[in-house]
């Protein structure tokens, strides 16, 4: 549905966590829908950079993401965690073409990326907290 300026809407009851464009040819949020108990952002919907038509969204399983990244025309990464409490693991999904993956934890952290820079598509970089102190890790698609 568009707004009176006839860009995007999302959804009722849809929150926007984050979001990443890709030069002006792809943009995805990350959301989730504020009426689950708990809230979990797991949700990404594509949005038109050029007219702000939003796409249809798709939701991750098992994953719960903070921020976003896109790294081609075709690939973002998002990152976040699984599992929650003591259990909870840092990890990420990649989305090619408005597909999300399966989460892939990295191994030795613990917790939850909290954010995700990509400086070329082999150069991307979550930073985020564990049991121990902040993390830093490289991350892949």
């Amino acid at each position: 549905m568009a707004d009176s300026d006839g860009t995007g809407q999302v959804p009722a009851s849809t929150y926007v966590q984050a979001m990443s464009c890709y030069k002006a040819s792809l943009c995805y949020a990350l959301g989730g829908n504020s009426t689950s108990s708990p809230i979990a952002t797991n949700e990404i919907f594509p949005l038109n950079p050029k007219t702000g038509a939003i796409g249809s969204m798709a939701k991750i399983s098992g994953f719960d993401g903070t921020d976003i990244s896109c790294i081609s025309a075709s690939t973002c990464l998002i990152s976040g965690f699984t599992g929650s409490g003591a259990a909870a693991k840092a990890a990420v999904v990649t989305v090619v073409n408005a597909k999300p993956g399966t989460p892939v934890n990295y191994p030795g952290s613990s917790l939850s990326f909290h954010s995700l820079a990509c400086a070329s598509t082999s150069a991307c970089y979550a930073v985020g907290s564990s049991s121990s102190g902040g993390i830093v890790d490289k991350v892949t698609s």
